[in-house]
């Protein structure tokens, strides 16, 4: 039976558009009184991050190494440090983000005259260019940033400032080594090596991050929230009005006995499918003649066009499943002849309800909503 649901599901998306482009343009048109109210163009969103939940935030700890030159001839200098990282995505599923470096190294930039111990940070853009980043995931680093140079430094502290980028490696969104390419330049004095004095010098840096975000939820965004849409009271009401036309026209007694010779089956033709079931009552009821022709007319288109509002529905989250999306709001629309037979005022046994036209339905239709397949 499992695997038979599986089945039908498979089918039933299979057909749907590979590109989402909204909903399907005939879902758009207001065939037969059908009215979208509005609703056609809702926007796919993400749940979570394929088996990671999207994140808002991202902390932990950082360690640097950092190469300078002066010139081709010089000797290299070189600075190690640790630091911590923080920072939030700019999208739910943390592909562009930014984050803030606060680090302290030890060792030395350009040369030894700006300092042999240094404090600073720089906000970094990362862009993830994977479209999935569950298990790897490499990206691209802009960065810009200030260091101050303490220590053997005749000036007291001198102000250097850092800019560039590069790239990054992650995995399973917590480990991360990234490597950027730098410019650094002094604003107290030009540095002093092999090419002489010059006010910019190239950085290398080779770097390890890990998120400590990935040990817990507290980071996790909640996964947003399904709305459904519930239109099935709409066609209940409409059937009221077909009972209160009844009424003024002295037929509800013809009505319900129509109504309830339309539920009648036979072994000599084929049953029924459950999906099928009020269309068929509503035709038969049609094909009867009985009672206010206009309204009960009205009824059927109105059954009509919700069912066809559903389909487009069921259409637009398959097309979105193919990529592992899922609608803002899922569309449901699901009658009963029972339910539909007791709203147009008549019982089980074909005779009219005690009292007056009424129906009570369990879900109410919100403002907004009530435009949809609404007669023209």
């Amino acid at each position: 039976m499992r695997a038979l649901v599986f089945f039908v599901a498979l089918v039933g998306c299979s057909s749907a558009p590979t590109k989402d482009v909204g909903f399907p343009a005939q879902c758009m048109a207001a065939d037969g009184g059908c009215n979208d109210g509005g609703l056609g163009d809702e926007t796919g969103v993400l749940d979570d991050d394929g088996m990671l939940a999207a994140r808002k935030d991202e902390y932990g700890p950082m360690f640097d190494t950092h190469t300078t030159w002066t010139g081709p001839t010089a000797e290299p200098h070189i600075r190690v440090g640790f630091g911590f990282e923080s920072g939030a995505g700019l999208t739910r599923d943390h592909r562009v983000r930014v984050l803030l470096d606060t680090v302290g190294a030890t060792g030395a930039l350009g040369d030894t005259s700006h300092g042999l111990f240094f404090l600073g940070g720089d906000m970094r853009l990362k862009v993830s260019l994977l479209p999935d980043m569950t298990l790897y995931d490499l990206y691209a680093v802009g960065s810009v940033g200030a260091l101050g140079g303490f220590i053997n430094d005749p000036h007291g502290v001198s102000p250097i400032g850092v800019a560039g980028g590069g790239g990054g490696f992650r995995l399973f969104r917590s480990i991360a080594v990234e490597i950027t390419f730098n410019a650094a330049h002094a604003f107290d004095a030009p540095f002093v090596g092999g090419h002489g004095r010059q006010d910019w010098v190239f950085d290398f840096n080779v770097g390890a991050r890990f998120d400590l975000c990935s040990l817990g939820q507290w980071c996790d965004l909640d996964p947003i929230k399904q709305t459904r849409t519930d239109l099935t009271c709409s066609l209940y009401e409409q059937a009221t009005r077909v009972c209160t036309a009844a009424e003024a026209a002295h037929s509800r007694e013809a009505l319900c006995a129509s109504a309830f010779t339309a539920m009648s089956t036979s072994d000599r033709v084929e049953p029924t499918l459950a999906r099928d079931a009020v269309g068929t009552f509503l035709q038969a009821l049609v094909d009867h003649k009985t009672g206010p022709q206009v309204s009960i007319g009205q009824l059927q288109q109105k059954d009509a066009c919700l069912a066809s509002w559903r389909t487009c529905g069921r259409s637009y989250e398959c097309s979105l499943a193919q990529k592992g999306q899922t609608a803002t709001d899922h569309r449901i629309y699901s009658p009963y002849v029972l339910e539909l037979l007791n709203a147009l005022g008549c019982d089980a046994k074909g005779q009219p309800t005690p009292g007056a036209c009424g129906y009570t339905c369990e879900d109410e239709i919100s403002p907004q909503n009530e435009a949809v397949c609404a007669p023209r």
